[in-house]
């Protein structure tokens, strides 16, 4: 049975520990991104953790404009006498603002579970992250592996005319990262690495490039597939071109 590190993870939207600046009037402190739950901020002085109700005070003032947020800041209850004391603050913020994931809620990173050691992906989870990788890598990026990827990534942010031509070159390149990793698969299996039969690649249902409605640079490529356990599961992909030159289907 084959593991790898899960890289494709929810977003958690969790500021750890960002180091703040004090106002002048030593009292006061604004967060760098919108406060998501009141109940997710911590506050520490000089790594001490600072109960909320005996130290400080939350506010949050919206935009007059829009009503959405626009600043979190926090008072505490008294002047701080510390000099140049290191304020740091934990929180969750709102998926919007998320410096980590940019708004899209998912990560390619590794996560730590309960245990605290690192998650690892089986079966059709990894199956899915090793699609994705065949997938999204840039083709003879890997010297080990020049064989890995595709081209789409070439056309990330080039003058596009033909939105034919370009739905037929980014199928074209999903459907030979499919085969590869098929091959290679077959040639492991063979070789007597122990598999399971939901790591393993099944049959390629469909691919699906579609170009958005709301905005014609961007292209949703879906590859729906079969593990060979039979689960059905899904893989998504964005792809941006030029949006000056990018003509709508």
């Amino acid at each position: 049975m084959s593991q790898d590190y899960k890289i494709q993870n929810k977003c958690d939207h969790l500021i750890n520990w960002e180091a703040e600046v004090l106002q002048s009037d030593r009292r006061t402190l604004y967060l760098s991104y919108p406060l998501g739950a009141r109940d997710s901020l911590s506050i520490r002085m000089n790594n001490i953790v600072l109960n909320k109700i005996s130290f400080y005070s939350v506010t949050t003032l919206p935009n007059v404009a829009t009503g959405i947020f626009s600043k979190t800041f926090i008072r505490f209850n008294n002047p701080t006498k510390l000099y140049n004391p290191l304020i740091e603050a934990k929180y969750t913020t709102l998926s919007t603002y998320c410096p980590k994931c940019a708004g899209v809620n998912y990560l390619d990173d590794i996560i730590y579970g309960p245990d605290k050691d690192v998650v690892m992906a089986q079966d059709e989870v990894l199956l899915i992250q090793t699609l994705e990788k065949f997938i999204v890598t840039e083709v003879n990026s890997n010297p080990y592996h020049t064989w890995v990827g595709t081209s789409i990534g070439d056309l990330v942010g080039t003058k596009i005319t033909d939105i034919s031509y370009l739905k037929t070159n980014i199928y074209n390149n999903v459907k030979k990262a499919v085969d590869n990793l098929k091959t290679v698969q077959a040639q492991y299996s063979k070789s007597g690495r122990v598999t399971t039969l939901g790591e393993l690649f099944g049959d390629l249902i469909a691919i699906d490039v579609t170009q958005s409605t709301a905005d014609p640079s961007t292209i949703l490529v879906t590859v729906k597939f079969s593990a060979q356990s039979g689960r059905v599961l899904l893989f998504e992909q964005l792809v941006e071109a030029n949006l000056n030159q990018l003509l709508p289907a």
